[in-house]
């Protein structure tokens, strides 16, 4: 049976998850955004990981940041710098990083279909049941919660981005969402998750 939660827009589910994505500290908006540090590589890395970060398309700097949409060189529907943020910080997880792509796939739509409210609802079910494919992949809305925050981080990076995402959250004020049984969450995975290794 389908619980069904009345929520004040999306980010009361991310609450409900367990995630928040503005600070959870409190205390005013900030033009600047901090940049999270590349993370350390491991030096035994696998041919598989070596050839995972040698396709990455380079790390397009400031100018990935000029831009609501930013820079897609590969084309492959995530920013250059999003793709690069989920490769480096989960080499050991296929299925984290499809998951977390399918994420932020859905995520970067909302951006520049935040001022239309049929789209912003529409979008928010690829959100959410990106959110519950990741929740599967991970184990629980628990583990998924700190994944989904650092993400979320990286994908409303500048000012712009960030406010995009405000109006789109402010369309779905009032909405009425539905939570899947846990055991329905592999069903928004848009990939077969047994056909990856890890």
């Amino acid at each position: 049976m389908k619980r069904v939660l009345m929520l004040i827009g999306i980010a009361s589910l991310l609450i409900v998850v367990g995630v928040c994505f503005n600070g959870c500290g409190g205390g005013g908006s900030s033009s600047a955004i901090a940049p999270t540090p590349t993370p350390k590589l491991p030096s035994n890395l696998t041919p598989v990981q070596q050839a995972l970060i040698d396709a990455l398309p380079p790390d397009p700097g400031e100018a990935g940041k000029a831009t609501l949409e930013g820079i897609d060189s590969d084309h492959d529907g995530v920013r250059d710098d999003i793709q690069r943020y989920i490769v480096l910080n989960y080499l050991d997880s296929a299925k984290t990083r499809t998951a977390l792509t399918q994420y932020a796939k859905a995520v970067q739509t909302t951006l520049p279909e935040a001022n239309d409210k049929q789209a912003s609802l529409e979008n928010e079910k690829e959100v959410s049941g990106a959110m519950d494919c990741l929740m599967y992949i991970v184990g629980s809305a628990l583990k998924a919660a700190p994944v989904l925050n650092m993400l979320h981080k990286e994908l409303v990076n500048t000012q712009e981005r960030k406010s995009a995402y405000d109006r789109y959250d402010g369309q779905l004020s009032g909405g009425v969402f539905y939570a899947p049984p846990v055991d329905q969450r592999a069903s928004f995975c848009k990939f077969n998750p047994n056909q990856l290794e890890d």
